[in-house]
């Protein structure tokens, strides 16, 4: 449970512990014999820091991994403009920003109904989505996207509602679709084979490496795909004589190499020979060819560690499965997907460091905006100060007497709640009175997880490089025996108890019962109840005073809910009608598709859009059956302008959503 009063616990610079748990936890025990499917190491991609490492064999099409929770970052270029109100841009806005190469698109994960506008939405997916590499020329697990669920977090019910987010892993299980277990499934989905200690790497999108020059000529995908069509064409143009493409290739193409050395399409061939080519192409004929067109079997060998050698300088990230905690209101909990000894490290977390975050200068703060220039300009409205902090500031770790915050992307970590050290504490409802920690953080050593001691003593300002990398990190031991489907609990510290209980209270003294929280209802528990409802026309909303409206069985729904079309109308044009699609397995399939790989990188929560019509329709194929479709209109920006309007939708493609920058 992450309450939005203050970030996590205490941290010291001078002990490996938190001040409320056991120390004499044995560290050393030796785990080595314990199941792991997932480890963290350094990275076989030179500079890249840690990677992400399959402990089994995987095949195509099965899931690898447990899930993690995602969390939105809204706005942040915005509300760390540097300047006295001018709106703040990625372009004119130069800020230290540590999540910025840890961070995914918004929309793309599926977050557009935090803000009105999708430009200036990130999401911080910690576990394999923030610490897993890309390698163009071998891309092993698909892009996921996370599941929209709170908990059963309710705002009227929970004082912690508005501290989590609702954005999590839906598993899968590998024998089929859907599912929730641990073992045998995972929330992304492999895309080649991964050998036993193969590195895990997903696209990050070539734009993220052509952007960041600073890295050289890497090759991206594209590229691997020129080289193999260049070596093919050369194979043609030699008449499959290996004797003739061999002397093209190392007497013209290598020199090439080396003189074109910026050349991302010519570093594909990295210091492979012709040989290794022809183990690409086939060496006898086209046909033959397309059986092995893939650079990803020359670059394989390379990308992959022994189990001895993860064992021995990595960590397993593969204890923690999530589901829900056992505390009432907390929303999701993590719990151990095996039998865990005393001492095991349960994970290991780089960590994301802010070094400097104080009153004036504080990267979590968001502010309130207002208008100038005749309404033209939304600025910062800096004069009462930060109205919030940014949601990542729950997930986060500080002490009171640095400015420092930390911020752990590891696998897992971010669903483990609080329970105090000792049975008898009182957690003031914030805990079961039989909860009690049985994990604790402390330091990893020096030189894993890339964690570096000396950066233990180093002033904030000396930890500021816009060149950022991490160089501190956690591990989670299990200060007990803990058996497998037990929920972990951490001591987050007196400190976070106490402004937790303090505000608990405050929340407690607010009138319940006043009609935006006795009414209050979700979007999540709307559709649950509503999904499949007749929806009025935004023209019979204005009418609904009329009796015979008001007795039909059309849906007025809550104030702090709107409407979202399905992002897969996104590609129709204007007055275009879809109705004709309606009866496609291809169409159909994105009904219940709101965040899966098959969105193609849309907004799995769809636009902000009003319904105009509605017509009855019936179909040759069901005779004497009618159905409900829609007339929409899309409204894209936080001016409310209608951008299409489409004929034809049908209910499915339609869902409640909560209204952005609301609290209720």
């Amino acid at each position: 449970m992450h309450p939005n009063t203050n970030s996590r616990l205490l941290i010291s610079a001078t002990t490996t512990t938190t001040d409320t748990t056991d120390d004499t936890a044995d560290t050393d025990t030796d785990t080595s014999y314990i199941e792991c499917e997932l480890y963290i190491a350094e990275s076989t991609i030179p500079n890249a820091g840690n990677g992400i490492f399959s402990g089994i064999s995987k095949k195509k099409n099965e899931y690898i991994g447990n899930g993690d929770k995602a969390i939105p970052i809204i706005d942040v270029w915005w509300h760390n403009n540097n300047g006295d109100n001018n709106g703040g841009s990625r372009n004119n806005n130069k800020f230290f920003n540590p999540v910025e190469h840890y961070v995914w698109e918004g929309s793309s994960m599926g977050m557009g109904l935090e803000v009105f506008s999708h430009n200036d939405l990130s999401t911080f997916w910690p576990g394999i989505d923030a610490i897993v590499n890309c390698h163009a020329g071998l891309l092993n697990v698909e892009k996921s996207t996370p599941h929209l669920d709170d908990g059963g977090v309710h705002r009227r019910i929970h004082p912690s509602a508005g501290s989590i987010s609702p954005y999590n892993s839906m598993l899968q299980h590998n024998g089929g679709n859907g599912g929730n277990g641990g073992s045998g499934g995972g929330s992304s989905k492999v895309s080649r084979d991964i050998p036993i200690g193969g590195e895990l790497f997903k696209n990050y999108g070539e734009e993220w490496f052509l952007y960041r020059t600073q890295l050289g000529p890497i090759p991206v995908q594209s590229n691997y795909i020129e080289i193999l069509q260049l070596m093919s064409t050369l194979q043609v143009l030699v008449d499959y004589n290996n004797e003739g493409g061999s002397i093209i290739y190392n007497e013209f193409i290598k020199e090439m190499q080396i003189i074109w050395n910026n050349s991302r399409t010519l570093n594909a061939l990295y210091d492979f020979t012709w040989n290794d080519i022809l183990t690409v192409l086939g060496q006898n004929s086209e046909r033959e060819r397309e059986r092995h067109d893939d650079m990803g079997i020359l670059l394989q060998q390379n990308a992959t560690r022994s189990i001895d050698y993860l064992q021995k300088y990595g960590k397993c990230i593969d204890h923690i499965i999530h589901k829900q905690s056992t505390i009432n209101g907390a929303g999701h909990g993590g719990f151990a997907k095996r039998d865990l000894p005393k001492g095991t490290v349960i994970t290991g977390t780089p960590l994301i460091h802010f070094p400097n975050i104080n009153k004036k200068n504080n990267w979590f703060h968001m502010y309130d905006y207002q208008y100038c220039d005749n309404g033209q300009i939304m600025v910062r409205n800096r004069t009462n100060g930060p109205y919030g902090q940014q949601l990542l500031l729950n997930y986060c770790f500080s002490h009171s007497e640095t400015t420092v915050v930390v911020c752990p992307y590891g696998s897992g970590i971010n669903y483990i709640n609080h329970a105090t050290s000792t049975a008898t504490a009182n957690g003031g409802g914030a805990q079961h009175a039989t909860n009690v920690a049985n994990v604790k953080i402390q330091w990893s050593k020096n030189g894993t997880t890339n964690h570096n001691d000396d950066w233990l003593l180093k002033t904030p300002k000396e930890m500021i490089d816009y060149n950022y990398t991490t160089h501190l990190a956690f591990d989670y031991i299990a200060i007990r025996d803990i058996q497998e489907g037990e929920e972990l609990f951490l001591d987050y510290g007196t400190d976070w108890e106490n402004k937790w209980n303090r505000f608990q209270t405050d929340w407690l003294t607010y009138d319940h019962d006043t009609p935006y929280l006795k009414d209050y209802i979700s979007a999540i528990e709307y559709n649950t109840l509503y999904g499949n409802d007749i929806l009025p026309t935004k023209f019979e909303e204005q009418e609904q005073d009329d009796e015979e409206q008001q007795q039909s069985a059309e849906v007025y729904y809550p104030n702090n809910l709107f409407l979202r079309c399905h992002s897969i109308l996104d590609i129709f044009e204007n007055d275009q009608d879809v109705i004709d699609y309606d009866r496609d397995d291809y169409f159909i399939e994105y009904y219940n598709n709101w965040g899966g790989e098959h969105v193609g990188g849309g907004d799995n929560n769809g636009y902000e859009c009003e319904i105009l019509e509605r017509h009855n329709y019936e179909f040759a194929d069901t005779p004497g059956e009618t159905e409900s479709y829609y007339t929409v209109q899309f409204i894209k920006n936080n001016n409310h302008q209608v951008t299409k309007r489409i004929f034809g939708v049908n209910r499915k493609l339609i869902k409640f959503a909560d209204k952005p920058y609301s609290k209720f």
